[in-house]
C-alpha cells in the first residue's frame, strides 16, 4: 500500500522533480549544491552560494565547501557550466544525467586506484 501511493504521488510530479525526489537523505543534500552551481545566474552568484551558504545552518553563514567537503558537486558544476558555455546546452545532457554521469565517472577511477594500488603493493 506505502508503495503504490508513492509511485502514485511521483507521478503526478514532473519528471525533473521525479528524479531530485528519487534522491534520499544526503544524495539529496549533495546534488543541491551541485544544482545550484548549475543554476546559479553567474559564476560568481554560484561560487557565492556555496562559499557563503545561509541556508545549510541559518542564521549562521558557512563556507560550504569546507564544512561539507563538496569540492565534487562544485568541480561538476562548474564543468557543465564551462560545457553548457563552449558546446551549447542542445549537445549536453540533462543537468542530473551529467552529475550521475560524473559520480560514476568518478567512482570508476577510484576503483581503478584502488585496484592498481593493491596489485603495486601485492606484487601482483
Amino acid at each position: 500500500w506505502e508503495v503504490s501511493c508513492w509511485h502514485h504521488a511521483l507521478n503526478s510530479l514532473s519528471v525533473p522533480e521525479q528524479k531530485v525526489v528519487g534522491l534520499k537523505t544526503e544524495n539529496a543534500f549533495y546534488y543541491s549544491f551541485y544544482e545550484e552551481v548549475v543554476l546559479a545566474p553567474s559564476l560568481g552568484e554560484a561560487l557565492r552560494c556555496v562559499l557563503q551558504d545561509q541556508r545549510s545552518e541559518a542564521p549562521d553563514t558557512i563556507n560550504a565547501v569546507q564544512r561539507f567537503n563538496i569540492y565534487q558537486e562544485v568541480i561538476c558544476g562548474l564543468l557543465y557550466r564551462f560545457l553548457k558555455e563552449t558546446i551549447g546546452e542542445r549537445v549536453l545532457p540533462d543537468p542530473w544525467y551529467f552529475f550521475r554521469g560524473c559520480s560514476y565517472a568518478l567512482q570508476g577511477f577510484g576503483h581503478c586506484c584502488l585496484a592498481l594500488l593493491a596489485s603495486s603493493l601485492g606484487g601482483g
